[in-house]
């Protein structure tokens, strides 16, 4: 499952606005076009799950099931998505991160870079092995983005 959440787009008083539900208890952003709306969208969820990992809160869930009529996904950027996605595979295996480091055969530091959204720097050779390691195989391509 991808690290997404239910956004509702509206223009009120020559401004777009973004209502976002599922993330922080509620937020809404705004912007002067669609466009930048949809880009303040995004930033407001990346920022809002970067604030509670750095406080040390789980993030919040993603949200699931079918979108309300008029409602659209948002997600994060892309680091925050995969230093999640990493944690839950490494979770779902039942692994430390310390176990999962012992058998990429690296330092717990640099696995523990991995999960975190703000440093996360994997590359595909990296995520290759990750997703080895785990028992898993990566994959990974382009999607048209996801009809409202």
């Amino acid at each position: 499952m991808r690290l997404r959440y239910r956004v509702r787009y509206y223009e009120e008083e020559g401004w777009w606005m973004a209502e976002i539900p599922d993330v922080a208890r509620g937020t809404v952003t705004q912007g002067r076009t669609p466009q930048e709306v949809r880009h303040m969208a995004r930033d407001a969820v990346t920022m809002l799950l970067l604030s509670q990992h750095s406080h040390g809160e789980p993030l919040d869930p993603p949200s699931s099931g079918d979108l309300p009529e008029g409602w659209e996904w948002v997600y994060p950027e892309a680091r925050v998505e995969l230093a999640w996605m990493i944690r839950q595979e490494r979770k779902s295996v039942g692994l430390t991160m310390q176990q999962a480091a012992d058998r990429l055969g690296v330092s717990f530091s640099a696995y523990q870079r991995w999960e975190d959204p703000e440093r996360c720097n994997a590359t595909i050779s990296t995520m290759e092995r990750i997703a080895e390691a785990l028992g898993r195989q990566l994959q990974f391509g382009f999607a048209l983005p996801e009809a409202s």
